[in-house]
């Protein structure tokens, strides 16, 4: 058998300690300009089961401080979004967890209720936003979301949107894919530059959006230029309406102090309503909006179960 020929029957060796492949998974998610937020939280906790798991059940062991060092890993791995905020706090939390067995079979089971979080959040979503979408609208939008483009895509004929307009969102460019899969899921839509927008505005009956992270104040994180949309909306009175999961509201402590430059913040005041997989959430500013401080203003938000 020559060099470099391969052995029947002897399996390769994989390169790497389940540590290394994790933290090279990671780094991927970290990179990722163009994916969902909902796409990038999925394959971070495929990426943290299989580094837990051992043979599909029995979880591996893992001690405090690896889960104290991927804590602090998930909360900068993609820092302006919601879901990895979330998780760092759990992660440490985790950590307190006596024994290493115990601890894994902890960190297994929480991998499990997120994934079925993340799988149930759109179709809720989604029932939400059909009630509340106006009926034949013309809407607006900017990058991709895959709770924006689920809700659209499920709605009733009569309450189908008449057209739905996606800003081209350079530079990642990701509203061309958003207005492809939209005319995919038999929505009428077509992307323009971004240039275009307050022409745009100006034949919308609403703009919807998606979001990264959604603040305790209400202020939400999303694509850059999203705060200068909704800002125009505001102006022009059109109602800016955002689609996000419980998974991505934080609490104030957890809010970073800078974002990453491809992200803004757009405040609560400019968001007329928001729907979640929880019910409609109705933000109500205790001060103008032009009085607003930087930091998180205090909002009281008040959620309709439906």
């Amino acid at each position: 058998m020559g060099v470099g020929s391969e052995m029947v029957g002897v399996p390769r060796r994989r390169r790497g300690s389940p540590q290394d492949r994790l933290a090279a998974a990671l780094s991927r998610v970290a990179s990722d300009r163009s994916s969902s937020a909902s796409a990038l939280a999925r394959r971070t906790l495929g990426a943290l089961r299989q580094r837990i798991r051992r043979d599909g059940r029995t979880p591996n062991s893992v001690s405090a401080a690896e889960l104290r060092r991927l804590a602090g890993q998930l909360g900068r791995t993609q820092p302006a979004m919601g879901p990895f905020r979330r998780w760092a706090f759990d992660l440490r939390r985790i950590s307190a967890v006596r024994g290493t067995t115990s601890r894994g079979r902890r960190l297994l089971g929480w991998i499990g209720e997120e994934e079925q979080r993340l799988a149930d959040e759109p179709a809720r979503i989604a029932r939400i936003a059909v009630t509340r979408l106006p009926a034949r609208a013309r809407l607006l939008t900017l990058s991709r979301s895959d709770t924006v483009l689920r809700a659209l895509a499920t709605a009733r004929p009569a309450r189908r949107p008449a057209e739905v307009v996606v800003l081209e969102s350079l530079p990642g460019g990701e509203g061309r894919r958003m207005a492809r899969d939209l005319r995919t899921a038999g929505v009428r839509a077509r992307w323009v530059r971004d240039g275009s927008a307050l022409r745009a505005l100006a034949a919308s009956d609403a703009v919807v959006i998606g979001a990264d992270s959604v603040y305790g104040s209400g202020d939400v994180v999303h694509k850059v230029g999203t705060r200068a949309l909704a800002a125009e909306a505001h102006r022009a009175r059109v109602p800016v309406f955002v689609l996000a999961g419980s998974s991505k509201w934080v609490p104030r402590l957890w809010v970073p102090r800078r974002l990453p430059p491809e992200f803004d913040r757009t405040p609560a005041a400019w968001v007329r309503e928001y729907w979640t997989d929880l019910g409609v959430v109705r933000p109500v500013p205790r001060r103008p909006p032009d009085k607003q401080r930087q930091r998180e203003a205090p909002l009281r938000l008040r959620l309709r179960r439906r």
